[in-house]
């Protein structure tokens, strides 16, 4: 088994981006509340420029990073952290069903580039990386908020309510995958 590095979210971010406003808007006053499915809300493309954008933001060459990757190269977090958050953002949270969208879905197929991980693959991974999948996630709902109300300030006031929903879909993939 691989021995996997733990690192608090704070190593891994590397700089702030500016957040594109395009989509209808919402009173910013309002409590953030997201569907289960966000693809009701932005399409697929956009949603996966977002997380791509959020790892990306990741930084990649930290030292313990770079060894770890050179020691594991085919431990592949960037593709595992983009299924993981692709799939908690779009209602499907069951590792194997992640693992089955990575076969007939063109999103996900896309993601992890014709190398489909194994269900338990995943599972591992979240398991290991909970705080890290979590940051990602509550960056992207931040963006998806923010588009929606049209105000940058808006995801700031609500940044411990937007933290608690990825916290939250990770709980229910968690459950998803106890049930296997």
């Amino acid at each position: 088994m691989l021995t996997r590095i733990h690192l608090t979210p704070e190593r891994w971010w590397s700089c702030e981006v500016q957040l594109p406003l395009n989509a209808r808007h919402l009173n910013s006053s309002e409590a953030p509340s997201l569907p289960l499915d966000l693809t009701t809300w932005v399409d697929y493309s956009s949603l996966i420029v977002w997380i791509e954008e959020e790892i990306l933001r990741l930084d990649w060459n930290n030292p313990l990073v770079v060894e770890h990757l050179e020691q594991y190269p085919d431990y592949r977090p960037k593709t595992m952290l983009s299924l993981l958050c692709l799939g908690y953002s779009s209602q499907v949270f069951s590792s194997q069903e992640i693992q089955a969208r990575c076969h007939y879905h063109p999103e996900f197929a896309l993601l992890c580039d014709r190398v489909v991980p194994f269900a338990d693959e995943l599972t591992r991974f979240r398991r290991k990386n909970r705080i890290l999948i979590a940051e990602v996630l509550g960056r992207v709902f931040k963006k998806i908020w923010q588009s929606r109300c049209g105000s940058a300030a808006a995801g700031d006031a609500w940044e411990k309510e937007i933290r608690d929903i990825a916290l939250a879909r990770l709980d229910i993939a968690r459950h998803m995958d106890a049930c296997y």
